[in-house]
């Protein structure tokens, strides 16, 4: 529905989650913060 609309869908794998490998102890808020302004950069 969204695509339709001419939106874009973008989904990502936060720090420690999903098919990311980051240790849950080096989960940092700039590190999410990096995650998702990189992913919205690509």
């Amino acid at each position: 529905m969204l695509e339709e609309r001419g939106h874009t869908v973008v989904t990502l794998d936060r720090p420690a989650d999903g098919t990311d490998t980051t240790p849950v102890d080096d989960v940092t808020s700039e590190g999410y913060v990096d995650r998702v302004c990189g992913t919205l950069n690509e």
